[in-house]
């Protein structure tokens, strides 16, 4: 078997790049400021005011400050004329066009203010911030498993696959994304359609997960809307907007149900980027519960060319309930940042149903997401 060739030490020295950055932020005597007014930007004041680090306030462009006057924001120039100060950049949308310039054009303004600098922290990979709420390897669970993660490794089809793998490890154990956001590719789509519509055969396109129906739809317009496709939502915001974002696809059904191993109840928990399912304790009222299905009993004898998952950590639960498709060959594409054993866990047991699959590793979605790992999909192709 193939050692995965991960270096501790690399590591290590990472995440004490990242500790020193903190510990200049708290020590240094000039004023901290964050450029950006959103979630991102609060979450990450949070994060800092927490590890001791002030933030004067948030920065926006001029314009925008002046058109928000209520609103306590910042013009950039008035900020810049100060001097001595210290930009962090707060705003969302990793690799985005609009990320690249807006970061070379602060980066630019604030090289002019005197004594002042510029600081890009979205390629740090932030566990406590609440940016992340999944499970994070770190660097014990790594050591205490690294014979099945270098099953794993030893499983991709392709050499930036295996590239990828490490660039996650490192950014979970490191605490520093930028290698990873080197792997970051398709700004258009929200999975790899080239790696699950290739040579795909006839059957049904099923996503668990479908949020808000942009990812469906953008499937079924690659594949020139000839697949028959149903889109599972329980949350009921998300499924209004999925029935809206797929109402002109005749060949696209929402249903409102989750994934999982079983027909059943559950309660959905809300959390502020994500809804995820619990199961009800005993006596619980199931008010505001929905129902779940296995996929092997959600589509009987039909065949599924493509399954897809992004069901916030039940994926591995889903997949079980998934027997029969994944033994026939469907193409899968599922999320596998969500739980730290899913890079374990989730290509061995779909390998053990079906050896013939290939495994790619691949990270999507930049252009929507922070460098946080987020969409980070493995691929199991026939």
């Amino acid at each position: 078997m193939t050692s995965i060739p991960f270096d501790f030490e690399k590591a290590k020295l990472m995440r004490l790049e990242f500790e020193n950055c903190l510990e200049m932020l708290r020590t240094a005597d000039k004023n901290i400021y964050v450029f950006g007014a959103g979630v991102y930007a609060k979450s990450l004041t949070d994060y800092l005011n927490g590890k001791g680090i002030t933030i004067e306030g948030y920065v926006v462009d001029d314009e925008y400050a002046l058109k928000n006057p209520d609103k306590g924001f910042l013009a950039l120039n008035e900020v810049l004329s100060t001097g001595n100060m210290v930009l962090l950049y707060g705003i969302g949308g990793g690799f985005s066009d609009f990320y690249t310039n807006k970061v070379e054009a602060l980066k630019e303004a604030v090289s002019k203010s005197s004594d002042s600098s510029f600081i890009v922290l979205n390629d740090y990979w932030f566990v406590d911030t609440g940016l992340i709420t999944h499970e994070i390897i770190d660097e014990a669970f790594l050591k205490d498993n690294l014979e099945a993660f270098s099953e794993t490794y030893g499983m991709l089809e392709d050499e930036f696959s295996r590239k990828t793998m490490l660039a996650y490890l490192y950014a979970s154990v490191g605490h520093d994304a930028t290698e990873l956001s080197q792997t970051w590719n398709d700004t258009e789509h929200d999975y790899n359609l080239d790696l699950l519509f290739d040579k795909c055969g006839d059957g049904l396109v099923v996503e668990c997960g479908a949020f808000n129906g942009m990812s469906i739809a953008q499937m079924s317009d690659y594949t020139g809307n000839k697949y028959k496709m149903l889109a599972l939502e329980c949350d009921d915001i998300n499924y209004e907007k999925c029935c809206e974002t797929v109402s002109g696809y005749d060949n696209i059904q929402v249903i409102k149900k989750g994934v999982l191993d079983k027909q059943a109840w559950l309660k959905v928990v809300h959390s502020k980027d994500a809804s995820y399912l619990v199961e009800l304790k005993e006596g619980e009222d199931t008010e505001g519960s929905v129902e779940v299905i296995d996929i092997d009993t959600l589509v009987g004898a039909e065949k599924v060319a493509v399954l897809t998952m992004d069901i916030e950590g039940s994926e591995m639960k889903a997949l079980t309930g998934a027997k029969n498709v994944i033994a026939a060959g469907a193409n899968i594409a599922v999320r596998i940042y969500h739980k730290n054993s899913d890079l374990i866990t989730i290509p061995q047991y779909i390998k053990s149903l079906n050896p013939n699959y290939k495994f790619y590793l691949r990270y999507n979605r930049g252009a929507s997401q922070c460098r946080t790992g987020d969409e980070t999909t493995l691929y199991a192709i026939i």
